[in-house]
């Protein structure tokens, strides 16, 4: 009989590097002491154009007269800090123009969101939570709420496009 011949395993030593290998890699990603520009693409046409590059993020904000920390300006209007009504900036009355003037978003359902709402619709009237035990109808098992907004959301959509129907005529 032979002789078996087991094959020892080698382990692997952990690789170590000295301090001063590490500061030297530190050296060389630290661009020599500079601190890296940061670049803000800022989307809105009116805050970009009040905003000063030469200021911080919560500078600009304060002279635009808006606020960084939404949490805190609600905390600050609960406590009766915020019921002196501050002058609004110019920043601050072309934003709200622009919100004033934005369309409303508008959302339409499919055509099979429409045969499930008939079809619960015509079962059930308005008993949502009738419907929502239906697990033969409601298959992916919407609560009640869902299915009234469901529900809502159709009526929306038919609404719309009839009202479309008719400016085409």
């Amino acid at each position: 009989m032979g002789k078996s011949v087991r094959k020892t395993r080698k382990t692997r030593q952990p690789v170590t590097k000295s301090l001063n290998s590490i500061k030297k890699v530190r050296k060389k990603n630290s661009h020599q002491g500079r601190e890296a520009k940061i670049i803000r693409n800022i989307l809105n046409p009116v805050v970009a154009q009040a905003w000063d590059k030469e200021k911080t993020v919560q500078q600009n904000f304060v002279d635009m007269g808006l606020t960084n920390d939404a949490n805190k300006a609600f905390k600050n209007e609960e406590e009766g800090e915020g019921k002196k009504k501050k002058a609004q900036t110019a920043v601050v009355k072309e934003l709200e123009e622009l919100a004033a003037k934005a369309m409303p978003t508008v959302t339409f359902a499919s055509a099979g969101e429409i045969e499930f709402v008939q079809e619960l619709t015509n079962k059930y009237g308005s008993d949502y939570v009738a419907m929502s035990r239906d697990h033969q109808l409601n298959t992916y098992q919407h609560t009640p709420k869902q299915l009234q907004r469901k529900i809502e959301k159709v009526k929306k959509s038919l609404q719309l496009a009839e009202k479309h129907m008719n400016v085409e005529e």
